[in-house]
């Protein structure tokens, strides 16, 4: 079969104005329909591509700007972590103040302040048996970035309470520790086995008959009965008077004094320390007695108190 027959141009390039050389050119219609084909196929790639991107670059702008609002929630949230830290670290030395209070007031070294009504003495209850209710944490509604936020302004002033807890957290950590302190160094034991024959209080004076105040207890006991410290300290006095007769004073800290009169012998001088159990003295008779016996005192913070509410 014949092929169509190729038909054949004579394109014709005039220069502008007549000057220059009149060109011309053979065009078969074959390769002019190859030309605008592939011209069309050209025009066609680039619309396509126009349009790809006019479809693509507003949603990778969309990712950018996710990416770097989720880059700045990374920074929040880090930040919040590092005050959750410390308001963490804040709940665990106050649970552990309140522990030790709790132990505290257990072992009765609490100040006391007066009868309480029934619902503070319900309150103190619960507290002492840990009886606290649970408070849940409120959710914050919105998307996670909303909560971030929130969340952020919400740590800021729970920060703020913070601050001023730790100004006070010091003072009432030292307080509890004092209190310790004194719990450790109060006496525990007796000096010495005996009878008790005169107690703490008001009594008629041996001497004469009035009324006077008996500032420590009596425990009769024969002469030459070995005298302990009833707790750990440093003797500040061994020496002699006219009224308690020979005497050993210790000094245990935190505020407390022990005193142990008419003594027939002592063992210990000023500046040595004892512990709890040493020997420091014999029971006799000295001074303004009227028999063998040990009068033991206890102070506390310069006032003299009943022993046998320390004693087992």
């Amino acid at each position: 079969m014949r092929a169509p027959p190729d038909h054949r141009y004579t394109v014709l390039v005039v220069p502008e104005r007549g000057k220059g050389e009149v060109r011309q050119r053979v065009v078969s219609l074959r390769h002019a329909q190859a030309a605008t084909a592939a011209i069309a196929l050209v025009l066609a790639a680039l619309t396509g591509a126009a349009g790809i991107a006019v479809w693509a670059v507003p949603r990778a702008l969309e990712r950018e700007r996710v990416g770097a609002e989720n880059a700045a929630l990374l920074v929040q949230l880090d930040e919040v972590a590092g005050r959750v830290a410390k308001v963490e670290t804040l709940v665990t030395r106050v649970a552990g103040v309140d522990d030790q209070l709790r132990d505290a007031a257990r072992a009765g070294l609490l100040p006391g302040g007066g009868p309480l009504t029934d619902e503070d003495a319900a309150l103190f209850e619960a507290w002492l048996d840990a009886r606290d209710t649970p408070v849940s944490p409120e959710r914050l509604p919105g998307s996670p970035v909303d909560r971030a936020r929130a969340l952020t302004d919400r740590t800021g002033d729970l920060e703020l309470e913070v601050d001023a807890l730790l100004t006070l957290l010091p003072g009432l950590e030292d307080h509890v520790q004092r209190l310790n302190d004194r719990h450790a160094a109060m006496p525990d034991r007796w000096p010495l086995s005996g009878t008790l024959t005169s107690g703490f209080g008001w009594r008629r004076f041996p001497f004469g008959g009035q009324r006077s105040f008996h500032r420590g207890i009596d425990i009769g006991v024969p002469s030459g009965t070995p005298i302990v410290a009833t707790a750990a300290g440093v003797v500040t006095r061994s020496d002699g008077n006219a009224a308690r007769g020979r005497t050993v004073v210790i000094d245990h800290g935190s505020g407390i004094v022990t005193r142990y009169g008419h003594c027939s012998l002592l063992v210990v001088a000023p500046g040595d320390e004892v512990a709890a159990g040493d020997i420091i003295a014999y029971s006799g008779n000295s001074g303004l007695s009227t028999g063998p016996h040990l009068h033991y005192d206890l102070i506390i913070d310069g006032e003299p108190v009943d022993a046998l509410d320390h004693l087992p």
